[in-house]
């Protein structure tokens, strides 16, 4: 065995906005929030992401509809 590739990936851990991005990618809304929240940082994709999933159910219930008004209403 002679190694004929290598591959590196690099993962940017040490910037907060980039690490928002990836917890947010996996769908870990509530760790993204707390996460944006400690950081500092803009919450409005944390937001947007909570409300995509309301618009992507194919059934709301009323309380669902409140909690999505709710949301669009924080997002800047």
């Amino acid at each position: 065995g002679i190694i004929s590739q290598l591959r590196i990936k690099v993962i940017n851990e040490c910037e907060p906005n980039t690490r928002l991005k990836r917890i947010l990618k996996r769908n870990r809304l509530d760790e993204a929030e707390k996460f944006a929240i400690q950081y500092n940082l803009n919450l409005d994709p944390v937001w947007r992401a909570r409300a995509n999933v309301f618009i992507e159910k194919l059934k709301c219930t009323n309380e669902d509809l409140e909690e999505l008004i709710q949301i669009l209403n924080k997002i800047k």
